[in-house]
């Protein structure tokens, strides 16, 4: 497996992070049990870059192809979208040709 993360930000506070990490863990988790048949030739991509003067902006893609979930209202998605809501921050989602997330929101100071 390959993991490629690009990051330009220096610095983010608690307030910020901790949904951060909890978004990133559901989507590593996600994209394991979900997106990859076999663990060779897998691929996931990370981007973490500041976005205009106040923003940043956190892209997730990964090579793989994630079987459908069942229905759109699924824990992982409710949670991530909970998550993305702390962030006071929006999320854009593609399923195809390749799983990508997009998360742009202006972190919050301590």
């Amino acid at each position: 497996m390959k993991l490629e993360i690009e990051c330009d930000v220096e610095s983010i506070g608690l307030r910020s992070i901790v949904p951060l990490a909890l978004i990133l863990n559901e989507l590593i988790s996600n994209s394991l049990k979900y997106a990859f048949d076999e663990y060779e030739n897998c691929k996931i991509s990370l981007s973490f870059m500041r976005h205009g003067e106040n923003q940043c902006c956190l892209r997730y893609k990964d090579s793989g192809t994630w079987k459908a979930p069942s229905r759109r209202d699924s824990f992982g998605l409710d949670l991530i979208d909970s998550l993305t809501d702390q962030l006071e921050g929006t999320m854009k989602m593609e399923t195809f040709p390749e799983t990508k997330f997009e998360f742009i929101f202006t972190p919050q100071e301590d």
